[in-house]
C-alpha cells in the first residue's frame, strides 16, 4: 500500500513508510468509508485542536461519511512524517475538504497498535 500512496503522491518516496497509516491516506483520498474506517479501532478515540472529538467507530463513520460526500476532490498530501515506535507524527495537506479547493494543513499524531489506529490527535496550522 506504500507504493501506491507514493504513487498517488500521497507519500513521498523520501519520507518513511507506514503500512497502516499510508492505506488509510489512500482509502481517505478514495473517499471510500469502509476500508477508511477498517484501519481503525473500534474503540478510537480523537482530538481536534485539543477538543475530545471522536470515541468509537461509529461516530468515526458519522463524521467521515457525509465529509467524503461532499468532497468530490478530496486530496491529501503529506509534507513531513517522524515515526517514534507506535507513534505517527504527519504534517498533512488536504485540499477539497468539504468541497472546498482552500488547503488546509494540520499536524496528525497517530497511536497504531496492533495493526488499527487506536488514537488520533488532529492540530489545524
Amino acid at each position: 500500500m506504500s507504493k501506491l500512496a507514493n504513487a498517488l503522491n500521497i507519500v513521498p518516496e523520501d519520507l518513511p513508510s507506514h503500512e497502516v497509516i499510508d492505506a488509510h491516506l489512500v482509502a481517505y483520498q478514495a473517499r471510500d468509508l469502509e476500508r477508511f474506517a477498517s484501519y481503525f479501532s473500534d474503540d478510537i478515540t480523537g482530538t481536534r485542536n485539543g477538543q475530545n472529538n471522536l470515541n468509537g467507530i461509529a461516530q468515526l463513520r458519522e463524521i467521515y461519511g457525509p465529509m467524503f460526500s461532499i468532497s468530490p476532490s478530496l486530496r491529501v498530501r503529506i509534507s513531513a512524517r517522524r515515526i517514534e515506535g507506535e507513534y505517527i507524527y504527519d504534517t498533512e495537506h488536504v485540499i477539497g475538504h468539504r468541497g472546498i479547493e482552500k488547503e488546509i494543513t494540520a499536524t496528525v499524531r497517530y497511536k497504531v497498535v496492533n495493526g488499527k489506529i487506536v488514537e488520533m490527535r488532529l492540530q489545524l496550522l
